[in-house]
């Protein structure tokens, strides 16, 4: 697990989306963190941290406060990614070569093959690169299936979520002076409001999950928030 993430992407908590770009930050040395016994690279941490920087820039003013958070945020993804990526071979899970290749695939063919191949020149990054990181977005996807329980919503949490979307609704159209449409019925809201308390539980398990492994694990932390 050496290579650099240059498209790794998943959700554990409030995770971010990993795109590496250019790299550039005062930390000195040539390790970021030692996840047990393995090392994140201080160029891993530089990249991502900048790719991030420019992206959250464009549309809001970074501060110093901003960046010390940013900071953490980067080190501690790339440290949990490590950590179930480390478990998930400890526990031999396996990507299929097809499942890679068909969302491969199905990605340049979303994207459009053009840009798709500009995009991976912009970040220098290879096709064997981008599937890595599909196959270690599997590998952590199927990691947190086998070690989390199927999320299930009561309808009286269906019904308490949308008593706040109410208010929420309320409050904003209380603080805008543009019209706004009327607030969808129960029913029309159910489907949306199910899927996004599933999801909410899905990721509290998967932080849990990751807080249990870090507390199981030896991490030496050497970048600088």
């Amino acid at each position: 697990m050496t290579w650099n993430r240059k498209l790794s992407s998943f959700l554990i908590g409030a995770f971010l989306v990993l795109a590496l770009a250019a790299c550039g930050n005062e930390s000195e040395g040539d390790v970021a963190a030692v996840v047990n016994g393995t090392e994140i690279s201080m160029d891993e941490f530089n990249q991502n941290y900048e790719s991030q920087k420019e992206r959250l820039s464009q549309s809001i003013d970074m501060t110093d406060e901003l960046e010390t958070t940013l900071k953490k945020d980067i080190i501690d993804l790339l440290i949990n990614t490590e950590l179930v990526l480390q478990k998930a071979e400890e526990e031999n899970i396996k990507a299929p070569e097809e499942k890679v290749n068909e969302q491969f695939n199905g990605l340049k063919e979303q994207i459009g093959e053009d840009k798709f191949t500009k995009a991976l020149e912009e970040n220098n990054v290879t096709e064997e690169e981008a599937k890595e990181g599909i196959r270690e977005n599997l590998l952590i996807e199927q990691y947190f299936k086998e070690n989390t329980e199927s999320a299930k919503v009561t309808e009286k949490e269906l019904q308490d979520a949308y008593e706040q979307m109410k208010k929420d609704y309320e409050e904003t159209r209380k603080q805008t002076e543009e019209e706004m449409p009327e607030v969808p019925k129960f029913e029309d809201a159910k489907q949306n409001l199910e899927q996004q308390l599933l999801r909410e539980k899905e990721m509290e398990q998967q932080q849990n999950v990751v807080n249990k492994l870090r507390e199981e694990s030896e991490i030496d932390i050497k970048v600088e928030a």
